[in-house]
């Protein structure tokens, strides 16, 4: 999920990803979101996440110091959830 302004840009960029082989998804379960509303954020989470194996989320170290465990447990129904934390971006090859 990407503000929508940065939407179009995040979609080429994963796509790109995947078609490299450097992101092992099939395009068909690559799916960018738009959301400006932290409420329609969550509620989109859990709508469209609800019945995956794997949910992979990214959060800032900033966000986890001002929230903490809270941001890691706000979507109970999900089954697996990977938290990915970088102080700085991470250039995936």
């Amino acid at each position: 999920m990407v503000r929508s302004h940065e939407a179009a840009e995040q979609e080429l960029r994963f796509q790109g990803l995947v078609e490299e082989g450097r992101l092992p998804v099939s395009r068909n379960n690559l799916f960018v979101y738009r959301m400006d509303d932290g409420a329609q954020f969550r509620a989109e989470i859990e709508r469209t996440s609800a019945d995956a194996d794997l949910v992979i989320m990214g959060l800032t170290p900033d966000r986890l110091a001002d929230r903490g465990v809270e941001l890691c447990q706000r979507f109970p129904s999900l089954r697996q959830v990977l938290y990915v934390i970088a102080q700085e971006r991470v250039l995936i090859e």
